[in-house]
C-alpha cells in the first residue's frame, strides 16, 4: 500500500514537473536562478558530508524545492547508481539550464572537486538573484505594474458607480461591480503579458532580430549605458567563476557570452573566443570588442597577468550592477515625474474643454 501510494506521488510530480517545464520553455524560461541556488547549495552540503552522488539526487527528487528539478533528479538518480557520471545524465536536459552549469560540473566531475564547483555555482546564483531581486522591485516589476493598473482601475469604478445615477445602485451592487471589473482588468492584462512573453520568446529565436533590438538598445541614450554596464556585469560574474574553475579562456568566454544577455555582446565575445585561440591576449581580444569599460579591462588584463583570478572581477561586477540599478531608478524617477507633468497637463486641458474655454 504504502509502495503504491509512493508510486503514485512520483507519478503526480513527473505530471507537475512536466507541466512546469512545458510553460518555462513556452515562455522562453529556464529553471531559475533562485531554485539553482538551493539546488546546489543542498547539492554541495551532502556531498561534503560523504554522500554520494545518486544517493544526493534521489534526496533532491524528494524534497527539492522546484517542481522541474524534482523530476529531473527522479530521472537520473537510477543512472548514477549504476555508475553513469553526473555531466552524462543531465545531458538530455541541459537546455533546461544556463550554460555554465554544465561547463563547471564537467570541470568539478574531472577534478574531482564537485562540491565545490557546486558550491561556486550556488554562490554565484545566489549573488545574481539578489541583484535581480533589487532591479525588479527597485525599477521594474510587472506584479507591481499589474497591481498598480488595477487600484487604477479601481478608482475609476468607484467614481463611476458614485456619480451613476441610476436608481438601483446598492452598495452591494457597487462593490461587486467594482469588484468584477477589478478582475476583469488583471485577467486582461496578465494574459495579454504572457502572451506577450510567448510572442517574444518565439520571434527572439530569429537572431537577425534579437541582434538588432539588443544593438539599439544599447544606442539608446541614457539607456544605453544602463544596458551596457548589466550586460558586463552579468559577462564579468560568469567568465569569472568559469576562469576560477580551471577552465581555459577560450571555452570560458564562450559559454560565459550568453550570460550577458544581449546578442550583440554575444557575437563580440565568441569573435573574441576565437582570436584566444589564435594566440592573442585575453585583454587584447576583449579591447577590440568596444563594448567593455576600460576599467574592467584592466581588471581582467591585472588578473591574466597575475595568472589567476581573484575576487577583483567578483568585486567590479557587483560595483557595476549596483551602479546599474541606481541609473535605472533615475531614469525610473524621471519618467515618473514627466508622466505626472503630462497627466496634468491633459487633464487640465480637459478640464478646459469642458467648461468651454478652449473649444
Amino acid at each position: 500500500m504504502l509502495a503504491r501510494s509512493h508510486t503514485l506521488k512520483e507519478s503526480k510530480g513527473d505530471q507537475w514537473g512536466g507541466l512546469v517545464t512545458q510553460i518555462r520553455s513556452l515562455l522562453g524560461f529556464t529553471i531559475s536562478g533562485e531554485s539553482l541556488a538551493i539546488f546546489f547549495d543542498g547539492v554541495s552540503v551532502f556531498l561534503r558530508a560523504g554522500r554520494s552522488v545518486g544517493d544526493t539526487m534521489l534526496r533532491e527528487a524528494t524534497s527539492g524545492i522546484d517542481p522541474e528539478l524534482r523530476r529531473i533528479c527522479a530521472a537520473i538518480a537510477p543512472q548514477l547508481s549504476h555508475g553513469r557520471s553526473l555531466c552524462s545524465c543531465l545531458r538530455p536536459y541541459e537546455r533546461r539550464f544556463p550554460p555554465i552549469v554544465m561547463c563547471v560540473l564537467e570541470v568539478g566531475e574531472v577534478s574531482g572537486g564537485l562540491a565545490d564547483q557546486a558550491q561556486r555555482l550556488a554562490d554565484m546564483f545566489k549573488q545574481t538573484n539578489s541583484f535581480e531581486r533589487k532591479f525588479r522591485f527597485g525599477v521594474y516589476d510587472p506584479r507591481l505594474v499589474l497591481l498598480v493598473l488595477c487600484l487604477l482601475q479601481s478608482v475609476h469604478l468607484m467614481i463611476s458607480e458614485v456619480t451613476s445615477t441610476g436608481p438601483n445602485h446598492s452598495m452591494g451592487v457597487m462593490t461587486f461591480s467594482v469588484v468584477a471589473g477589478v478582475i476583469e482588468t488583471a485577467v486582461v492584462l496578465t494574459s495579454a503579458y504572457f502572451g506577450g512573453r510567448v510572442v517574444m520568446a518565439q520571434v527572439y529565436r530569429w537572431q537577425g532580430l534579437r541582434y538588432f533590438v539588443d544593438t539599439v538598445k544599447l544606442a539608446l541614450p541614457r539607456l544605453g549605458v544602463i544596458s551596457r554596464n548589466l550586460s558586463a556585469a552579468r559577462w564579468a560574474r560568469s567568465f569569472a567563476v568559469l576562469w576560477a574553475a580551471g577552465i581555459n579562456i577560450s571555452t570560458a568566454l564562450e559559454v560565459s557570452s550568453g550570460s550577458a544577455l544581449n546578442a550583440r555582446y554575444e557575437r563580440a565575445l565568441r569573435i573574441a573566443a576565437r582570436q584566444t585561440r589564435q594566440g592573442m591576449p585575453l585583454s587584447q581580444s576583449l579591447a577590440g570588442t568596444e563594448l567593455l569599460p576600460a576599467y574592467l579591462l584592466g581588471v581582467i588584463k591585472m588578473c591574466e597577468t597575475a595568472g589567476s583570478m581573484d575576487n577583483s572581477l567578483l568585486i567590479l561586477a557587483a560595483e557595476m550592477e549596483r551602479d546599474a540599478l541606481c541609473r535605472s531608478v533615475e531614469e525610473m524617477n524621471r519618467f515618473v515625474i514627466y508622466g505626472n507633468v503630462v497627466v496634468m497637463l491633459v487633464a487640465v486641458f480637459v478640464t478646459l474643454m469642458a467648461a468651454g474655454i478652449i473649444h
